[in-house]
């Protein structure tokens, strides 16, 4: 017996969208396979698929005729799979589990997107600020801290150019090029700052030598710029539509991350440390 919630179930929807005897009276099928019914609504769908993967394909009969033969072949292996017991295996109800996470993960952020258009919409100042950071290439040390007084501690040390081994150097990095989060992830944007990338974009507004603290997480991240490189550009009108997208998408992380931090505050999460160090000891 399975003793998992997960797998007892994925294997039960996998079972019956294999064992079902055939199309109610209200639904056509294109053919069957060992009298298992290939529904025209399914073979629809295929056929859908493939279009806006290749917009060269074209449905005319012989094309069809071809792909339903694909779709036949491919019943024959699963019944094959099934007459066998491969779905008891532990590693394929693994791999459906997890395709299974990250298509509701998946269609959860397609649908807080939608949520979020309003504040999503990229205007043409913002567009226009990130083209502005597009013309340096930044170098900065980053050091994380757990404590204020530990940033400060931090800070001295980069400002001194001692106390190597307390930060790392990272870059010299293009603007475009750091993720909304990347190596400073955790860390927040003070109060009023712009929301879109915030941390980034006050970052590569920095001056050489200033220092900055950002809250975060577990403490503080502090960061001084070493360099800041003129570099050359294309035309804004060459690259504002890429631009738009980049901004667009840089929001869109910034609001996930916004709403998986209410997220966290709201939920009861306990971690083992214990278990977790114990792990380690094995390796």
């Amino acid at each position: 017996m399975l003793k998992n919630p997960f797998i007892a179930t994925a294997l039960l929807f996998f079972t019956i969208s294999l064992s079902s005897c055939g199309p109610s009276s209200k639904e056509k099928s294109v053919g069957s396979v060992n009298d298992r019914p290939i529904l025209m609504k399914d073979f629809k769908k295929e056929i859908a698929l493939i279009s806006r993967r290749d917009p060269t394909f074209r449905g005319n009969p012989k094309a069809l005729e071809d792909q339903l033969g694909r779709i036949i072949d491919r019943r024959l292996m699963i019944q094959e799979a099934v007459e066998r017991g491969m779905t008891q295996d532990e590693n394929f109800i693994e791999t459906i589990k997890v395709f299974w996470e990250q298509t509701l993960i998946r269609q959860l952020i397609d649908a807080k997107t939608k949520e979020w258009s309003g504040r999503l919409a990229v205007s043409d100042a913002e567009a226009m600020a990130y083209y502005g950071r597009m013309n340096y290439r930044l170098t900065f040390k980053l050091a994380k801290a757990p404590s204020l007084e530990r940033a400060g501690e931090a800070a001295r040390f980069m400002a001194a150019g001692t106390g190597n081994g307390r930060y790392e150097v990272i870059g010299p990095v293009l603007f475009e090029d750091m993720p909304s989060a990347g190596p400073l992830e955790g860390a927040q944007p003070p109060e009023g700052a712009e929301p879109l990338q915030g941390i980034v974009n006050i970052v590569f507004d920095l001056s050489p030598g200033e220092i900055r603290y950002f809250k975060d997480e577990d403490g503080y991240s502090v960061v001084q710029v070493i360099k800041k490189e003129k570099t050359a550009r294309p035309p804004y009108e060459k690259v504002a539509g890429r631009i738009k997208k980049a901004v667009f998408e840089r929001k869109k992380d910034e609001a996930l991350q916004e709403w998986l931090r209410g997220m966290r505050r709201a939920a009861r999460i306990k971690i083992d440390l214990g278990a977790l160090n114990r792990i380690d000891d094995e390796k």
